[in-house]
């Protein structure tokens, strides 16, 4: 697939960037829009992703985004390391669902 950046190209003030991949080699991704700003101002920046010290993905670094995250129709994998106690929390599950795994262990027997 061929690749272009279009700059305002219908007079909308949008910039369309086309291609299979879009790749940023940068540490911070900041989306601001100073017309949808609280009263107040807040940070600075708005760092809506984060590629962090951990090598981690954070999004809204530091709470940069005082209106928190939204994420519509988002289905969540989580990494489930080790779990005690019970009932198990699921490994896979839409945001808003809670799912409650019971799991039999049979008895110990004496030594």
């Amino acid at each position: 697939m061929p690749s272009d950046i279009k700059l305002d190209e219908d007079g909308d003030g949008w910039v369309t960037a086309e291609g299979s991949v879009l790749k940023a080699e940068t540490t911070d991704l900041i989306l601001d829009s100073p017309a949808r700003r609280s009263p107040g101002g807040g940070p600075p920046f708005r760092r809506a992703l984060v590629h962090d010290a951990g090598d981690g993905l954070t999004i809204n670094f530091n709470a940069d985004y005082p209106g928190g995250v939204s994420v519509a129709k988002a289905r969540l994998n989580l990494h489930v390391k080790n779990q005690s106690g019970s009932p198990k929390l699921p490994k896979t599950a839409d945001v808003g669902t809670l799912k409650m795994l019971a799991r039999q262990v049979a008895p110990r027997l004496p030594p």
